[in-house]
């Protein structure tokens, strides 16, 4: 699914159905890499783990 997705003029990402805060940013210029997103107190951060090549989807 991650190589599928269709490369936008805009940064967005696709979230993971199953694990929580899990998912992939796709930029613009087609790279992809997954992340986390999770909440301190009230603030949201997010944590890039790696790129997709680099990293498979199991290994993030």
């Amino acid at each position: 699914m991650v190589e599928s997705a269709e490369v936008r003029a805009q940064e967005y990402m696709i979230w993971d159905g199953d694990i929580a805060g899990f998912g992939v940013r796709l930029l613009p210029s087609g790279r992809r890499s997954y992340l986390v997103q999770y909440r301190v107190g009230t603030r949201s951060r997010r944590l890039t783990l790696g790129a997709h090549g680099v990293l498979t989807p199991d290994q993030a």
